[in-house]
This record gives C-alpha cells, structure tokens and sequence, in this order.
C-alpha cells in the first residue's frame, strides 16, 4: 500500500528543516497566524515533493504567489523548495527572487534551455538538470509574472544565499 501524501511532504518538510537549522510550522502553515511549511528568522518556506520519483520538476506559479503573500505578510524572505519525489538534500531545489541572490557566481537563462518549459500556470524541468546544476554550482534564472527568480540546488542556497 502507498503511503499518503502527508507522508512525503512530512518527510521533505523534516529533511529540509534539518539541513537548513529552520524549524517546522505547526501542522504545515495550515492555521492562519502560522503560515509557510517552514521558517527562520529572516525566511519564510513552502515545500512542495511529489509522492512518486518523477523526471520533472514542477514549479506551481500559483503556489510561488502564496509564498509570497504569506511571507511578505510576516516580514520574510520566500522561498519554495521543490523535489521530484526523491526527499534527499541533494536533490532539494529551490526557488528564490534574484535581488536576494547576489551571491551567486555563474547564472544561466532558462529561456533558451531544452530542459525548462514554461506556460502560463506552471514552469517544469528535467531532473538532469538539476544534477548539471549541483555539479556546475549556479542557478538558472526564470520568471514567474514579473519577477526573476533563481532555481538553484538546496545546498547552494546553504551555502551562498540564506544568510546573506
């Protein structure tokens, strides 16, 4: 029997809030005064796994603007973290708005890329990408409505992005 979806976004929500030092929100942002999956002092999480290993990615834009009402909200930093159902760091990718991202060295554009499709409602890409990624150390910019974000891998976030 397959396990239910809580299952999976419990598991990513524990991986992630470990690797990172955040701490988990109270039954998943569900209540109005605690929102967001998990936090920290200067950003606010939402996570989003798949309960099968996928070969795409998949960046909800409606999911990206709840964020960012919710941590603009409560003065925050958003941040999505998104896997392809394989709950391990390595594998953890996360989006996040260029302006907080000058730390990062090497960018490339996802417009031209064969591995990025975008339509109106939901931005997907291939999960070799994401190894490219990790291997090359950068992040790959997009944009949702009008904003720039980077995808890059969780543990370059770590690395060059959280506490800046």
């Amino acid at each position: 029997m397959e396990n239910p979806t809580k299952h999976y976004s419990n598991q990513q929500e524990s991986i992630v809030s470990e690797f990172l030092g955040w701490k988990r929100v109270s039954a998943s942002g569900a209540r109005p005064f605690d929102k967001g999956d998990i936090k920290s002092d200067m950003w606010l999480c939402e996570c989003k796994t798949r309960t099968r290993k996928n070969k795409r990615y998949k960046i909800s834009h409606s999911d990206w603007s709840k964020i960012v009402i919710e941590a603009t909200s409560c003065m925050k930093r958003p941040v999505m973290i998104v896997d392809a159902g394989v709950q391990e760091v390595k594998y953890e990718v996360c989006i996040v708005e260029k302006k907080f991202c000058d730390n990062i060295k090497h960018v490339e554009n996802s417009a031209d890329n064969p591995f990025f499709r975008v339509s109106r409602t939901v931005t997907t890409f291939d999960a070799s990408w994401t190894r490219i990624m990790l291997d090359g150390e950068f992040a790959t910019e997009i944009k949702i409505g009008d904003t720039e974000l980077y995808v890059m891998p969780l543990t370059l976030f770590k690395e060059t992005v959280m506490e800046c």
